[in-house]
């Protein structure tokens, strides 16, 4: 034992503040009964189970993929840097915008009006295509 140093082989119990100018070792379990401030950094080596929320008040950072088990709500703005895959369906409740081509592989449906604004191609054969009505010139004989 150096000198300044204590050692207990039993219980601890201290009634008030401790300041600790060095490293904390604790050998298994550290329970903290009350909010906890860490003022740098935070790393740990192994699992970490939240079992309540999590609010980050800056940028969030995964050198990885983020898995989760229940749904994702994001309340603003979402940005993806790549492509986007869905394994099921997309419902979308407003409006979108896409700022270049779309390209649909399989059968389509709209179930409602269809407005184009510029030139229509459609390669291939249609089917359930009204012809459409021309347009009188003149007098229009009687049938």
């Amino acid at each position: 034992m150096r000198h300044g140093d204590i050692q207990a082989y039993s219980n601890v119990d201290v009634c008030g503040n401790t300041v600790m100018d060095g490293s904390l070792n604790v050998g298994t379990t550290l329970t903290v009964d009350g909010d906890s401030s860490l003022n740098s950094k935070h790393r740990v080596a192994g699992d970490t189970s939240l079992n309540s929320q999590l609010q980050v008040g800056g940028v969030a950072t995964m050198d990885s993929k983020l898995v989760t088990k229940a749904d994702i709500s994001a309340n603003t703005t979402m940005k993806v840097g790549g492509d986007v895959t869905l394994d099921s369906g997309l419902i979308v409740a407003s409006d979108v915008s896409l700022q270049s081509g779309l390209v649909v592989v399989g059968d389509t449906s709209m179930n409602g009006t269809l407005t184009v604004n510029g030139t229509t191609t459609i390669n291939g054969t249609g089917q359930g295509f009204r012809q459409p009505v021309p347009r009188a010139r003149g007098r229009v004989a009687p049938h």
